[in-house]
C-alpha cells in the first residue's frame, strides 16, 4: 500500500476554503454583507449552510462515542436536534426570519429592553467558546492519527484556518464553504464510512444486552430521553447559530424550508453515525475511547486512499461548524456587546482573533470532547433557551426585564455548578436544575406582572 495522500488532501482542502474566504472579502464590506450574508441566502444555500451547522461534532466523533458506549439509544443525541429543528421550521422560523436582526441576543433585547440584550450575548459568548474549543478539539482528533502531526499543533492549524476565511469573508464565506463542505460529509459518512463498517469482521466478545433495543434501554432510560430533549433539544429551537442561518436567508418561505430540510439532513447523518458505531461494538479489535470511535474505523476498514478522503471529510464535518461558532460569537461581541463606535466589521475581525485564541486555550486543556459539548450545550440550553421563548409570548404575557436576567444567569449558573461538581458522566441533574431554576425566575416575572396593583385611596 502507498503513502497516505491524507496530508496532500488537507493541504488542497484549507486552500479552498482559505480562497473562498478571500474571494467573499469584497461581499462582507458592511455589517449586514459580513454577519448575515446581506441576507441573501437562496433555498440550497441556506439548507447547506445550516446543515453543515447542526450536522457537528455531536453528528459524529461525540453520538459515535454514545452509541458504541449506550447502544442504538444514543442516537437520540442527533434525532432531538433534528425534530427540533423541523418544528422550529413549521412554527418559528419565519418569525425570526421577520424580526430582521442580526443575533438571537439583538432579538431578546428587543422584547425586553439592553440590558438582557447585553445578558443575552454575554451567555451566548460563554456558550459558544465552549463549543469551539470541543470542535477545535474533534478536529485534532481526525487530524493528528491521520497526518502523524502532534495533536496540539492539529488544534492550531484547525483553529487558525477556521479564523482566517471567517474573518475575511464573514457569512458569505461560511455559508459558501459549507457547500462544498457538505458534500464531503455526504461522501465520507454514507459513501465510505457506512459501507466499510458493514463490511467489518463480527466476534469477540459480546456487546452489553439491549445495544439494538429502541426507543430505550437499561443504559438510556426515558429519564436520559427527557434530558436530552431539554438540553439538545431546545438549543437548537433557539440557537444562535442556528438563527444566524435563519437570519441569512432570502426571505421567510426560504427561512422555514432550510430549517425543516435541515433536520432531515441531520436525522439522516445521525443514523448512519449510529450503523458504523454499532458496526464497530460487534466488531473485534475496536476498542475505541474518547471520542476515537470514526478514526478507528477508519484506520481498521478503509484502505487508502478512501480512508484520506474520508477523513478530509470528517474534517469539513468539524470545520462546517467551527466556522459559524466563531462567526456567532463575533456577531455577538460586536453587535451586542461592544459599543458601536469601535465599529462593527472591524470589532468582528479583532474578536474573531481573541475568541479563536480563547477556544484553542480550552481545547489544549480538554482532551475530551464530551466535557466542552456538555458544558456549551449546558449553559445555552439552561441560560437562554427558555427566556427567548418566552420572547414569543404576547407582549402583556411576557416577564420584565428583571426576571427575565435572573433566568438566564440563574438557569446558567445553576446548571454549570453542577456539571462541574457531577458525580456520574451522565447525570442529567444539572441541566435539569438549571432549566428548573429558570423557568421559575420566569414564572414569578409573569405572574408579578399580572397581578393587578392595588388602586390609590382618595383622600
Amino acid at each position: 500500500m502507498g503513502e497516505s495522500p491524507f496530508v496532500p488532501l488537507l493541504a488542497l482542502y484549507l486552500a479552498a476554503m482559505l480562497a473562498t474566504g478571500l474571494l467573499s472579502r469584497r461581499r462582507a464590506g458592511t455589517a449586514e454583507g459580513f454577519f448575515v450574508a446581506g441576507r441573501s441566502l437562496g433555498p440550497v444555500l441556506a439548507t447547506c449552510a445550516l446543515s453543515g451547522t447542526v450536522v457537528s461534532g455531536s453528528a459524529v466523533l461525540v453520538a459515535a462515542e454514545l452509541v458504541y458506549d449506550r447502544g442504538l439509544p444514543g442516537v437520540w443525541l442527533d434525532l432531538v436536534g433534528a425534530v427540533a429543528l423541523v418544528v422550529l421550521g413549521l412554527a418559528l422560523a419565519a418569525r425570526v426570519r421577520r424580526s430582521r436582526r442580526m443575533t438571537l441576543a439583538e432579538f431578546a433585547g428587543e422584547a425586553y429592553g439592553p440590558r438582557v440584550r447585553v445578558v443575552a450575548a454575554l451567555v451566548t459568548l460563554v456558550a459558544q467558546l465552549f463549543f469551539l474549543a470541543l470542535l477545535v478539539r474533534a478536529t485534532a482528533t481526525v487530524v493528528a492519527p491521520a497526518s502523524g502531526l502532534d495533536p496540539a499543533l492539529a488544534c492550531v492549524l484547525a483553529a487558525a484556518t477556521v479564523t482566517l476565511y471567517t474573518l475575511a469573508g464573514g457569512q458569505h464565506a461560511v455559508a459558501r464553504t459549507d457547500v462544498a463542505q457538505l458534500a464531503l460529509m455526504l461522501v465520507a459518512v454514507f459513501g465510505i464510512l457506512v459501507p466499510c463498517a458493514l463490511s467489518l469482521p463480527r466476534g469477540g466478545a459480546e456487546p452489553p444486552e439491549g445495544m439494538l433495543s429502541f426507543p430505550f434501554n437499561d443504559r438510556f432510560t426515558i429519564v436520559d430521553f427527557l434530558a436530552f430533549a431539554l438540553l439538545y433539544g431546545l438549543p437548537h429551537v433557539v440557537g444562535s447559530d442556528v438563527w444566524s442561518k435563519l437570519l441569512s436567508a432570502r426571505d421567510e418561505r426560504t427561512a422555514r424550508f432550510a430549517a425543516i430540510a435541515s433536520g432531515v439532513v441531520k436525522g439522516a447523518f445521525g443514523a448512519g453515525v449510529a450503523v458504523v458505531a454499532l458496526a464497530a461494538r460487534s466488531s473485534p479489535g475496536i476498542e475505541a475511547a474518547g471520542g476515537s470511535v470514526l478514526p478507528d474505523v477508519l484506520a481498521a476498514a478503509v484502505p487508502e486512499p478512501w480512508r484520506s478522503i474520508a477523513s478530509i471529510g470528517l474534517v469539513a464535518v468539524l470545520m462546517s461548524s467551527a466556522d459559524t461558532v466563531l462567526l456567532t460569537g463575533t456577531t455577538v461581541l460586536a453587535n451586542d456587546v461592544l459599543p458601536s463606535r469601535f465599529g462593527t466589521v472591524g470589532a468582528a475581525r479583532g474578536g474573531a482573533v481573541v475568541l479563536a485564541s480563547l477556544g484553542l486555550i480550552l481545547a489544549l486543556a480538554h482532551e475530551s470532547l464530551l466535557a466542552p459539548f456538555r458544558l456549551g450545550y449546558t449553559v445555552y440550553a439552561a441560560g437562554l433557551s427558555l427566556p427567548v421563548l418566552a420572547a414569543f409570548l404576547p407582549p402583556g404575557l411576557r416577564p420584565g426585564a428583571g426576571a427575565v436576567v435572573a433566568a438566564m444567569v440563574l438557569g446558567g449558573g445553576v446548571a454549570v455548578a453542577g456539571e462541574l461538581r457531577r458525580s456520574a458522566p451522565d447525570d442529567p441533574f444539572a441541566t435539569l436544575a438549571g432549566l428548573a431554576a429558570s423557568a421559575a425566575a420566569l414564572a414569578i416575572g409573569i405572574l408579578a406582572r399580572r397581578r393587578p396593583r392595588p388602586r390609590p385611596r382618595r383622600p
